[in-house]
């Protein structure tokens, strides 16, 4: 039912982390025991909101997830806003909430990919994002 790829990266991360995705794919990004993962559908799930159930359910159900923190996009229009205040409330009572505006993701994900110690600069244009974006 999911795609589970392990995402190469050089940070140390101690936290089990779930970050929820963009409102274009059905996608969602965890870390557990210090490795970084992506979740895809293999086949259809509906829209955001039932992918983002189904896929909790897996992770939960199947192996056992519970993050200590849920990353999402502040953006109040968007699901994931709404869905990681009701996945904390509901599942992971727990789990500390904490926003990531959408372009700080992209540059974000660059860094994990290169490690702490490579020095960048950041620059993401793909919409018009929102506060700080």
């Amino acid at each position: 039912m999911f795609k589970i790829t392990e995402v190469p990266f050089r940070l140390k991360i101690e936290q089990d982390i779930l970050a929820l995705g963009t409102e274009t794919r059905l996608k969602i990004s965890f870390t557990r025991g210090g490795r970084l993962f992506s979740l895809e559908p293999e086949g259809s799930v509906g829209g955001l909101p039932d992918f983002y159930e189904h896929a909790i359910s897996f992770l939960r159900k199947k192996n056992g997830f519970s993050p200590s923190v849920i990353t999402f996009d502040p953006h109040p229009l968007f699901c994931c806003f709404s869905q990681a205040q009701e996945f904390k409330n509901i599942f992971f009572k727990n789990a500390r909430l904490a926003p990531v505006f959408h372009h700080l993701a992209h540059v974000a994900r660059f860094g994990l990919e290169k490690g702490s110690r490579t020095k960048f600069i950041g620059v993401a244009f793909d919409g018009t994002g929102y506060g700080v974006d």
